[in-house]
């Protein structure tokens, strides 16, 4: 999709993006992008396959399926497995340190349910609104890589498998610009990073913190992507661009 985009072939990204998102409810962050830099026949497309697709299920399955998923995505959100450190996402580290449960995380740090739900809300809205705004001015690569980032950072459970995608925005990323050899080190060390090191071992407490090596790479990369950005900001606003890209 992301190759799709950059030689504008519109109409095949768009589709391809919305069958995903039929499919897997995944890739919502490019649905936006595609919408702030103004690639409509992208977006309309993928509006279409969605159809499309759910036009074609509707012929195999009940159609009450389209009625209940949001309910089936509710309850997903709120079981206590999500607090599991192998599900690698914000929002699973902010249930294992503010959640307690019997069974699943009987010695959260913490006691602050609200904050729980809040906080990883907050942090990716305002991570997507910051990619949208800087999609308007960066090149195509970069705000790509941003909104590839998001798409798993915005699920509530993130595995293993899901972040071999990083190396796509982190090729867009090198394409785009040179960014920091020690930075793009560790973002790949702690992608790789055995869990039996990390999730499967800092279960307790606050020392929970460190079972999250995935997450925390996915956000830096994100970071790459946004230092990336408001260094092209700089360039075109006429302002001296000192600091290198993160």
């Amino acid at each position: 999709m992301a190759s799709m985009v950059i030689r504008n072939r519109q109409p095949l990204a768009g589709a391809v993006s919305g069958v995903l998102f039929a499919l897997k409810t995944t890739g919502g962050p490019l649905f936006l992008l595609l919408a702030t830099t103004r690639r409509w026949r992208a977006l309309t497309t993928g509006v279409a396959a969605i159809g499309v697709v759910k036009a074609l299920t509707a012929v195999r399955v009940d159609r009450s399926m389209w009625t209940a998923y949001p309910d089936a995505v509710s309850e997903m959100l709120n079981r206590p497995t999500v607090a599991v450190t192998a599900s690698q996402s914000t929002l699973s580290l902010a249930r294992r340190l503010c959640v307690r449960t019997p069974e699943w995380n009987p010695q959260a740090p913490a006691d602050c349910p609200v904050a729980a739900t809040m906080v990883p809300v907050t942090l990716i809205v305002a991570a997507l609104a910051a990619t949208a705004w800087a999609a308007r001015f960066a090149p195509v690569p970069l705000w790509l890589a941003g909104g590839i980032v998001l798409s798993i950072l915005a699920g509530p459970m993130a595995e293993d498998y899901h972040f071999a995608v990083l190396a796509v925005p982190i090729v867009l990323l090198l394409s785009t610009a040179t960014p920091n050899a020690a930075v793009i080190g560790l973002i790949g060390a702690l992608l790789f990073v055995p869990l039996r090191l990390t999730a499967f071992h800092f279960q307790d407490g606050w020392l929970s913190l460190l079972a999250y090596p995935r997450l925390y790479a996915a956000w830096l990369l994100w970071a790459v992507h946004a230092f990336g950005a408001r260094k092209c900001f700089r360039s075109l606003s006429g302002r001296p661009a000192h600091e290198p890209l993160i």
